[in-house]
Order: C-alpha cells, then sequence, then structure tokens
C-alpha cells in the first residue's frame, strides 16, 4: 500500500517531471534549426553544374575527337612531371 503524496517506485515526482521537461524544451529550442537556404542553395549548384555539363557535352565531345589517346597520354606525364618538379614541398 502506497502512502499518500508519495510516487510508485520508478515514477518521477510530478514537480521533478515538470522542470525536467521544461529543461529538455529548453534545450530543444536553443538547438539550430537547418534552414533550408543551404539546401536550395546546394541543389542549385547541383542542377548548374548537371544542366552545364549536360549542354556542353557535345561540344566537349567533338573538341576531342580530334586528339589521339597517344598525345593525351604523354601531355598527361608531361604535366605530371613538370607538377612534381615545381611544386613547393617546404
Amino acid at each position: 500500500m502506497l502512502a499518500a503524496g508519495v510516487p510508485p517506485q520508478g515514477a518521477l515526482h510530478p514537480t521533478r517531471s515538470a522542470a525536467l521537461q521544461h529543461r529538455a524544451a529548453g534545450v530543444f529550442k536553443s538547438l539550430p534549426c537547418p534552414s533550408p537556404a543551404p539546401q536550395q542553395r546546394a541543389a542549385k549548384q547541383v542542377l548548374l553544374l548537371t544542366g552545364g555539363v549536360y549542354l556542353l557535352s557535345p561540344l566537349l565531345h567533338s573538341l576531342t575527337r580530334t586528339i589521339s589517346e597517344d598525345s593525351v597520354i604523354a601531355m598527361t606525364v608531361g604535366l605530371l612531371i613538370l607538377h612534381l618538379y615545381l611544386h613547393d614541398y617546404k
């Protein structure tokens, strides 16, 4: 049998429970809410990048059609050696 005014074991005292709820509500109010602005900006950047590549792909394809694979490999190796030589390793 429970005495009057004593909460059952494991239950919070009503005033303590209210204080905890108030404190938890304050914590959640102070947390920053992500605004949609960065998400909209990121989506806009993704759309612009994919749209630009999609629109420019025929032009880029026609420009690279006349370059042979041997010259691409030679230019890549040459630029890699130049980069390794000129890089500031301090």
